[in-house]
């Protein structure tokens, strides 16, 4: 009788023939050398196998959170010019009221162009009906007067073209008030225009 086997342990007893003592023989040499084989190619050419790297899955997740800014620190905003001119301090406006700072901290500006202009985001709160001064409260809550002129409320609105209303919502840049300088200066006033921060102990 025939059969076909691989060499290998669990056969090698098969292979004991008596009339072929060669092929017990064999069947040992060709186990150990598979055996051999299999052995040498594990070593030198199995690898072993790593996860190819995700970058997006490898990176932390952050949460999506909204900064908004502190209304209450001076650096967080800025203001624009309200008015084209010289820029003075306040304290050397001719008006005891602004230039002792009882009202709040602020600028003075020398004008040479006839218009006031929002300097921030806000809310009007008040225009005076002379036409010569108004309040406003800016986004970051700001309370800021715009005061044009000294004692100009003599002129009983005369030169003074506002163009704003009470409540009205104002961009930075906004025209609010035009005025003729022109004609304050011929009435006999100095027609210097005071922005003051009334609530500039929160920001200092």
């Amino acid at each position: 009788a025939y059969a076909i086997v691989a060499p290998s342990l669990a056969s090698i007893s098969i292979f004991a023939s008596p009339d072929n003592p060669t092929s017990l023989i064999y069947a040992i040499i060709g186990a150990l050398v598979s055996f051999c084989l299999a052995f040498l190619s594990t070593l030198f050419f199995w690898k072993e196998k790593t996860a190819t790297p995700h970058p997006e899955e490898d990176m932390p997740k952050f949460e999506k959170t909204e900064v908004t800014a502190n209304p209450v620190l001076m650096n967080d905003f800025t203001f624009t010019s309200p008015v084209e001119g010289k820029v003075i301090p306040l304290t050397e406006v001719n008006d005891d009221v602004f230039s002792s700072k009882i009202m709040g901290d602020g600028i003075a500006i020398v004008p040479t162009v006839g218009a006031l202009y929002a300097p921030a985001d806000g809310v009007i709160e008040h225009v005076f009906e002379s036409g010569h001064a108004a309040s406003m409260m800016t986004t970051h809550g700001v309370e800021v007067i715009f005061h044009i002129g000294i004692d100009t409320i003599q002129m009983n609105g005369q030169g003074f073209h506002p163009k704003i209303t009470d409540g009205q919502h104002v961009k930075a840049g906004e025209l609010l008030i035009e005025f003729d300088i022109d004609e304050i200066t011929k009435a006999g006033y100095d027609p210097v225009v005071i922005m003051v921060i009334t609530n500039s102990d929160r920001f200092m």
